[in-house]
C-alpha cells in the first residue's frame, strides 16, 4: 500500500512538472511574439534564455525555430545558416498553418539572399508569395514581392525588380503601412537608377522627400535615406556640388544610417572630382578601412582606378582596371550560374506538372463520378420503374376493393331505401292507427260520458220513485193511525 501511494505521488510530481514546463515555454515563446514588433532587442533575449531542453514539443521547437530566425532578422543579423529556419519549414509543411508556412519560407529565402544563393532563394520567396496571395495578406504580399525585387536586383534582371518593387509600394498601401510604401518607392528610384534613368530617379526621390516632410511628426530616418541616395545619383549625373551639398546635408542629421565601403567610395569621388584634395584623402582612408564585400570591392576599385588616373599612376590604374575587369567577371560567371529566371522558370515548370497531375486526378475523379453517377442513376431508374409497377399494381387492387366496396355500398343504399320506404309506410299506418285509436278513445270518452249521465238519471229516478214510495208508506201508516 505504501509502494503504491509512493508511485502516485511520484507520477503526480512528474505530470505537474510537465504541466509547468509546458505553461513556461508557451509563455515565453508568446511573450517574444508579442514584442517582436515593438521590440525586437527584448523579443531576441526572451528566445535566447529559452534552454533547448525545454523544447520536447515538434510543434514548440518549429515555433521557436520560426520565432529566433524572425527575430534575428528584425536586429539586422544577416544568419546565411537555414539549418534553424529548416526545422520550422519541415514542421509546417506536414500540419495545416499556411500562415507560418508563407513566414518559414520568406525567412528561408532570406538566408538564402544572404548566403547569395539566388537561385533557391528566389524559389523559397515565389513560394511564399503564392501563399500570401492565396491568403489575402497584403502585408506579407508586399514583403514577399520586395524580396524577390531584392533578388532580381542582385541578379541583374532590373526590369522584373521595378514590377515587383511597384507591387511592394502598392501592398504595403493596401495594408495601411504607409512608412514600408515610401521606402519600398525609394527603393524603385533605385532601380530606375540601375536601368540608367537617373532623372527619374531623382524625380522619384524628390517626389517622395517632399512628402515625408509634410508628415508629422517627420521621418529624418527616411528623409536621410532619401538625401543619401541622392548623392550617388548626382555623382552619376556628374552635379558635383549638388553632391556634396547632399553629402554635407545628410552629415546634418543625427541618425543611425550606416556607411558602408561603397558608399565612402563615392563620396571620395565626389572630393576627387571638385579637386578637393585633403577631403578625398580623409575619406580615401575611411573607405580603405572598412569592411568589403564583392559589390564593395568593385566600387573601391573603381574609385582607386579613377584616383590613380586623376594622379597620374597609370600603372596603378591598369592594375585596378585590370582587378576590376577580374571580379566583374566573376560577378558575370555568378550571376549567370545563379539564374533566377531559370530557377523560376524550372519551378513554374513543376508547378505545371503538379497541376497538370491534379487536373488528370481530377479528371479521373469526374469521369469516375459520372460513372457511378450513371450507375446509380440506371439502378435508381429500375428501382423507380418497379416501384410505380409495384404501386401500380397496389392501386390497381385498391380501385377494385373501392368498386366492391361501391358495389356493396349500392347494394346496402337499394336496401335502405327499401327500409325507408318500408318504414314510411309503417309509420303512416301508425299514423292511422294513431288516429283511429284517438277516434275510439274520444267515442269511448263520450260513451262513458252518456254511461255516467244515464247512471245519474237513473240514481235520481230511483231517488225520486223510493221518496215516492216512502211518502206513500207513510201515508198509509198514518192513515191506519
Amino acid at each position: 500500500m505504501y509502494k503504491l501511494l509512493l508511485v502516485c505521488l511520484i507520477l503526480f510530481g512528474i505530470s505537474l512538472a510537465a504541466c509547468h514546463r509546458q505553461s513556461a515555454v508557451a509563455s515565453m515563446l508568446s511573450s517574444a511574439d508579442s514584442l517582436m514588433d515593438r521590440r525586437p532587442d527584448s523579443s531576441l533575449a526572451v528566445l535566447e534564455n529559452i534552454p533547448p531542453v525545454l523544447l520536447t514539443e515538434k510543434d514548440e521547437q518549429a515555433h521557436y525555430a520560426l520565432l529566433l530566425t524572425k527575430a534575428r532578422h528584425k536586429n539586422y543579423i544577416d544568419e546565411t545558416d537555414d539549418s534553424l529556419i529548416n526545422i520550422a519549414l519541415k514542421y509546417y509543411r506536414r500540419h495545416s498553418s499556411d500562415s507560418l508556412l508563407m513566414q518559414s519560407l520568406f525567412y528561408k529565402a532570406t538566408i538564402l539572399y544572404n548566403s547569395a544563393n539566388y537561385s533557391q532563394a528566389i524559389i523559397s520567396a515565389t513560394k511564399a508569395e503564392d501563399i500570401a496571395r492565396e491568403l489575402n495578406d497584403n502585408y506579407w504580399i508586399a514583403r514577399t514581392c520586395e524580396l524577390i525585387s531584392d533578388i532580381y536586383t542582385m541578379t541583374y534582371y532590373r526590369e522584373e525588380a521595378v514590377n515587383y518593387t511597384l507591387e511592394a509600394s502598392k501592398y504595403y498601401l493596401k495594408s495601411g503601412k504607409k512608412t514600408n510604401s515610401m521606402y519600398a518607392l525609394l527603393d524603385l528610384a533605385s532601380c530606375y537608377a540601375n536601368l540608367g534613368n537617373y532623372n527619374r530617379s531623382i524625380q522619384l526621390i524628390d517626389s517622395i522627400k517632399n512628402i515625408a516632410y509634410k508628415d508629422h511628426p517627420i521621418d529624418s530616418t527616411f528623409i536621410a535615406c532619401c538625401i543619401k541616395s541622392s548623392i550617388t545619383l548626382y555623382l552619376w549625373t556628374g552635379e558635383y556640388h549638388k553632391s556634396k551639398y547632399a553629402f554635407e546635408n545628410l552629415s546634418k542629421f543625427k541618425t543611425n544610417i550606416n556607411l558602408t565601403a561603397t558608399d565612402y567610395a563615392r563620396i571620395t569621388e565626389i572630393y576627387l572630382n571638385l579637386g578637393e584634395k585633403d577631403s578625398t584623402e580623409k575619406y580615401l582612408n575611411i573607405t580603405l578601412n572598412k569592411d568589403q564585400r564583392l559589390l564593395d570591392k568593385i566600387s573601391v576599385q573603381s574609385l582607386l582606378l579613377n584616383y590613380h588616373k586623376k594622379t597620374h599612376n597609370y600603372k596603378k590604374a591598369l592594375q585596378y582596371s585590370d582587378s576590376i575587369f577580374a571580379l566583374q567577371d566573376s560577378t558575370v560567371h555568378q550571376a549567370l550560374k545563379q539564374s533566377v529566371i531559370t530557377a523560376q522558370r524550372d519551378l513554374f515548370r513543376i508547378q505545371t506538372n503538379i497541376d497538370r497531375k491534379k487536373v488528370k486526378r481530377f479528371r479521373a475523379y469526374i469521369f469516375t463520378g459520372i460513372l457511378f453517377a450513371i450507375i446509380i442513376f440506371s439502378f435508381g431508374t429500375a428501382y423507380h420503374k418497379l416501384r410505380i409497377r409495384l404501386k401500380n399494381v397496389e392501386i390497381d387492387r385498391k380501385m377494385n376493393e373501392v368498386f366492391i366496396l361501391s358495389e356493396q355500398n349500392k347494394y346496402h343504399k337499394d336496401i335502405n331505401d327499401t327500409l325507408k320506404n318500408n318504414l314510411t309506410v309503417q309509420s303512416k299506418k301508425i299514423s292511422q292507427l294513431t288516429d283511429d285509436l284517438t277516434s275510439q278513445q274520444d267515442k269511448s270518452n263520450r260513451m262513458k260520458s252518456l254511461v255516467e249521465i244515464y247512471f245519474r238519471i237513473n240514481g235520481i229516478l230511483l231517488m225520486y220513485y223510493a221518496m215516492n214510495f216512502l211518502k206513500k208508506e207513510l201515508l198509509i201508516k198514518h192513515e191506519h193511525q
